[in-house]
């Protein structure tokens, strides 16, 4: 896993993985105010989620610098450019995430 890489290349990196450690999604924006770094690992389903949307809004907003990566294997969920393209460009001219999405 990436995060596993990042442990075994910096040894003192200190790694947030939400699935391991967000106990309260309520205390999603907290926890990227406290984050150094966002790696957002893009797939199709990553960018269609609500609370995904939320992570991206909340680091833009703080200026918070993200790092993207990309699944790229179509059978492991690689979007398309035209999907990340369109869904981006609705999430900036919205500029956030609306009740019916959560």
């Amino acid at each position: 896993t990436i995060k596993g890489m990042l442990h075994t290349m910096l040894p003192s990196c200190e790694t947030f993985l939400d699935v391991d450690n967000l106990t309260d999604i309520s205390n999603l924006e907290k926890h990227i105010l406290e984050t150094d770094l966002i790696l957002i690992f893009c797939t199709r389903d990553y960018i269609t989620s609500a609370n995904c949307r939320r992570e991206i809004l909340e680091a833009s907003r703080l200026t918070k610098p993200m790092l993207l990566i990309t699944e790229t294997d179509p059978n492991k969920g690689a979007p398309t450019v035209d999907s990340l393209r369109q869904e981006l460009s609705v999430l900036e001219k919205r500029g956030r995430v609306t009740e019916a999405e959560v």
